[in-house]
């Protein structure tokens, strides 16, 4: 919270805020938090996300939002931006160190602006909804540009493609498929949860991979299993062990 620049905090989560460009304008009984705490970027450490409301600071309904990571000496600001009704969300790019960061200006639906990491810092990327592109900036898109040519030099860990049992034997996941069963290759993974429902999956390097559209890690212990962040074991079922009319409905994403 002090890297965050808030200070005097007291019982009820109000604290005092000095707006960094103006060393007299202080800002007292700020409500703020931690909103979350979690890794945005893949590297095995977490990042914090402070939120802070205060109409005498920022306006009317407007949140103050600064993202933070670890540093050698101690916590930095990544960005920091307002948002009316803390209207915002992170979407990882192939490739990027940083995801970027979709900013409503109110509780509008549809393309918003968003910012997007060049290697350096934040800067304006365009527009976007819920991580679909829909316009870029000359400086966004030679970011994503540097994102696509990276992509190429992180190696996926070494894992059998095709049907994966969630926590299940391979034979209880064939009988009833639904949210226990999914299928991973390089280049997507399907999960059986009552719908059709790809997404693409994005190696970062080592034995992880991340499923970018629910913007899960996994980490790959062998050839024909891995785990989930959340701890759940997945084990390849061979494909012959599937339904053949489950693989039909699907397309026979094993191509086999």
């Amino acid at each position: 919270m002090r890297a965050a620049g808030f200070s005097n905090p007291q019982a009820d989560s109000r604290w005092t805020w000095r707006d960094p460009d103006d060393a007299e304008n202080l800002c007292e009984d700020v409500w703020a938090e931690i909103e979350e705490v979690r890794d945005l970027n893949g590297d095995g450490q977490p990042e914090a996300v402070v939120k802070a409301d205060g109409d005498q600071c920022w306006g009317m309904n407007q949140h103050f939002v600064t993202v933070l990571h670890r540093t050698s000496g101690g916590w930095a600001s990544l960005i920091a931006f307002q948002t009316r009704f803390a209207n915002y969300g992170f979407h990882a790019r192939p490739g990027a160190a940083w995801p970027d960061i979709e900013i409503a200006s109110g509780d509008e639906t549809g393309c918003v602006g968003f910012q997007r990491w060049n290697g350096r810092a934040y800067i304006d990327g365009g527009t976007s909804a819920e991580g679909h592109i829909c316009t870029l900036t000359p400086e966004g898109r030679a970011a994503g540009d540097g994102a696509a040519q990276a992509r190429g030099t992180v190696a996926f860990p070494p894992i059998e493609k095709g049907y994966y049992a969630i926590g299940v034997s391979c034979a209880a996941a064939a009988a009833d498929p639904t949210g226990v069963l999914m299928y991973l290759d390089e280049r997507r993974v399907a999960s059986f949860d009552g719908g059709k429902r790809v997404q693409g999956v994005e190696a970062l390097g080592g034995d992880r991979y991340r499923f970018r559209g629910a913007d899960l890690v996994i980490t790959v212990s062998g050839r024909t299993s891995f785990a989930n962040t959340y701890g759940d074991i997945h084990t390849h079922c061979p494909t012959v062990q599937i339904p053949r009319g489950e693989r039909e409905d699907w397309g026979d994403l094993s191509g086999r």
